[in-house]
């Protein structure tokens, strides 16, 4: 048993095994009285292997797929992305990276600002 059988959320939850950058919207099964996006991409990309840490900041350029395709593609899905990254992965740089992608969560730009939170643990 599962943490989501125990908690009863195995019905709303959707494991799909397939290349991230292939997947497209209508890989997915939406329940019918749920809005046609997900609620949250989690995505832990590959880090290059061992020694990431052996760099005294970790660059999102080191990661495979472009980390550009990835959030390009993550945000087909949903505006909300959570990626788990190197604990010593440069945040300046990863602010830099998605300032960007800001613009795109503006659904109406005359009343809402451009929000990007980026929260790190």
């Amino acid at each position: 048993m599962n943490n989501a059988q125990i908690y009863n959320m195995d019905p709303n939850i959707q494991i799909i095994n397939k290349d991230f950058l292939k997947l497209s919207v209508g890989d997915i099964k939406y329940p019918e009285d749920r809005p046609s996006k997900m609620d949250v991409v989690y995505m832990s990309p590959p880090w290059g292997g061992i020694g990431y840490n052996m760099v005294p900041e970790y660059s999102v350029k080191y990661l495979h797929p472009d980390f550009n395709q990835v959030i390009k593609k993550a945000l087909e899905f949903s505006r909300n992305i959570i990626m788990f990254l190197p604990k010593n992965t440069s945040v300046e740089e990863l602010v830099q990276y998605l300032i960007p992608y800001a613009a795109e969560f503006s659904e109406d730009g005359e009343n809402r600002k451009n929000e990007l939170v980026i929260e790190i643990e």
